[in-house]
């Protein structure tokens, strides 16, 4: 199998309405089937931007959602490409 180009990145989505969610140690409620835009930034160490990229993405019935860092649209903020 070939490899992906980019970094896989998985991550659950949560309101910022405090609510408890039974068994779990975390307060707020699943983003559940939700269509969202999410940004990643990459910085450097003075303090500057690498790289930075945004992604359409929609998150499952438990608020997931799974995306490749590197195939989404480089910002204008982005002075390189990855």
């Amino acid at each position: 199998q070939a490899q992906t180009d980019g970094i896989s990145y998985q991550a659950v989505i949560v309101s910022e309405e405090a609510t408890e969610v039974p068994g779990v140690d975390l307060s707020g409620a699943y983003v559940s089937e939700t269509e969202l835009t999410v940004r990643f930034t990459i910085d450097n160490a003075f303090g500057g931007i690498d790289y930075q990229e945004t992604q359409e993405t929609a998150t499952d019935r438990y608020g997931m959602i799974n995306v490749i860092i590197g195939q989404g649209q480089p910002t204008a903020d982005s002075p390189q490409a990855f």
